[in-house]
């Protein structure tokens, strides 16, 4: 066999691979979409009311969200991290339309883990299968899962342990799998924790497109197991603080939109939306506030900007995920999303003592602004930045417009047949203080 008869050989053998990875054996579990929420900082304060609870809740439900996943990393260390699962689980009951809870352990040892679960477990608002109460972590290895099971079990407590596992980040063959580190992890996760019911990949730091086809090629590999599926997605990351000053480009909506697509085509069963309220990695899609609010616990994380238009960008996919078909566009929304100043500019490091500077990975940045629009019908999409005109002709459907950002006002206006749909002047102008977005994108939408 020559070698181009051989190469077209391997290639038809790996589509017929992959071909059957998407073929997976249906789950006894229902379509959910859950996010990741930081206990240690709910989105109202430490001080937060039952309502302030009631109220997170409520805003999860509205925009698809059927619970949280509770990202804890102590117990008894601090007073937070009992009172808060406390308020949540009692706010789930008292919210009444079913809202899910589960834990999510982040490093914490089995003995906590069980006696957290064992307090939790019997509440009417805990994420049950067939009886098994849902465990996801965040860290951890195989041994911990068997642990865990093994301490439960002793209780009558059966779990359906779904975790991220990472222990295998340092193995030599995780930095030359062609897949990246996190695909070996998950493959040895596989492997060698064969009592766990399925595998949580969390994604968030990675760059637009590899964090999609990521979470592509590990969907698929969790599937053709058999074994539940439950990946990340998320709107964008960058890290605050000196240990963590780092930044990937998401190109506006268009990564998690790619990510959304990752789910779909892998058949996930469960998506983790990641996440609800890490204020420190700008992965939040809770809303806060008005959208020039920047405030949120007296400037801790320096000034933030609104996400919350990713996560009602997002319903489009979350019905598509859900119904596993894509939905009908019914009515016209726009959004965008950019950067409030050149990724050239200095930003804050350290929010703590105001240090300047600029995080690792800004130099990949892309100065745009990103409009993603969900049209029932054609319409003409005119934007101006800085003086600059520009029309674009959009067709039905779902569209992605980029424009290179221009120090000023923004505008944008939807028009079709010549009749105006809707406009507005974007809510920040684009200037060189770094300060004012520290990297971080804005996310808005056309009313």
């Amino acid at each position: 066999m020559s070698r181009s008869l051989a190469r077209v050989a391997l290639v038809l053998l790996l589509a017929i691979w992959a071909d059957q990875l998407t073929i997976a054996a249906p789950t006894s579990v229902p379509r959910y979409v859950f996010a990741h929420y930081m206990v240690c900082c709910p989105r109202d304060g430490l001080a937060a009311s039952p309502a302030a609870y009631e109220r997170e809740i409520s805003d999860a439900s509205r925009l698809g969200i059927d619970g949280f996943a509770l990202n804890i990393g102590s117990w008894k260390k601090e007073d937070k991290y009992i009172r808060v699962p406390l308020q949540l689980f009692e706010a789930a009951k008292i919210d009444g339309r079913g809202f899910k809870l589960f834990f999510s352990f982040d490093g914490l040892g089995v003995e906590e883990s069980a006696e957290i679960l064992k307090r939790f477990y019997g509440h009417p608002n805990y994420l049950k299968v067939d009886g098994k109460a849902v465990v996801s972590s965040y860290g951890g290895d195989p041994a911990w899962g068997t642990r865990l099971r093994s301490e439960l079990g002793a209780a009558q407590i059966e779990i359906l342990l779904i975790p991220f596992y990472y222990y295998a980040h340092q193995n030599p063959l995780a930095k030359v799998e062609p897949w990246g580190s996190d695909f070996y992890v998950a493959k040895r996760a596989l492997s060698d924790a064969d009592d766990i019911d399925g595998y949580f990949y969390f994604g968030a730091a990675g760059r637009d497109p590899e964090l999609s086809q990521r979470l592509h090629a590990i969907g698929l590999l969790v599937k053709r197991q058999q074994r539940i599926c439950m990946l990340g997605v998320s709107p964008f990351y960058k890290g605050f603080g000196p240990q963590n000053s780092r930044v990937f480009e998401s190109h506006g909506f268009e990564s998690m939109q790619a990510q959304w697509m990752a789910a779909i085509n892998a058949n996930a069963d469960w998506v983790e939306l990641v996440t609800w309220n890490d204020w420190g990695e700008a992965t939040y899609l809770a809303p806060f506030g008005a959208p020039r609010d920047q405030s949120l616990w007296n400037g801790h994380w320096g000034k933030l900007l609104a996400h919350d238009k990713f996560l009602e960008a997002s319903a489009y996919y979350i019905e598509w995920f859900k119904r596993s078909s894509a939905p009908t566009i019914e009515v016209d929304r726009l959004f965008y999303f950019y950067r409030v100043h050149p990724k050239s500019a200095l930003g804050v490091v350290v929010p703590s003592d105001g240090r300047l500077g600029r995080p690792s990975g800004a130099d990949d940045l892309d100065d745009a602004i990103y409009v993603t629009a969900y049209l029932k019908q054609p319409a003409e999409l005119n934007i101006s930045a800085g003086g600059v005109q520009r029309i674009f002709h959009l067709q039905s459907g779902v569209a992605n417009v980029r424009v290179p950002i221009q120090f000023g006002s923004t505008s944008i206006s939807l028009v079709r047949d010549g009749e105006l749909i809707g406009s507005k002047q974007l809510e920040f102008d684009i200037t060189y203080d770094g300060t004012r977005g520290n990297f971080n994108y804005f996310a808005g939408s056309l009313p």
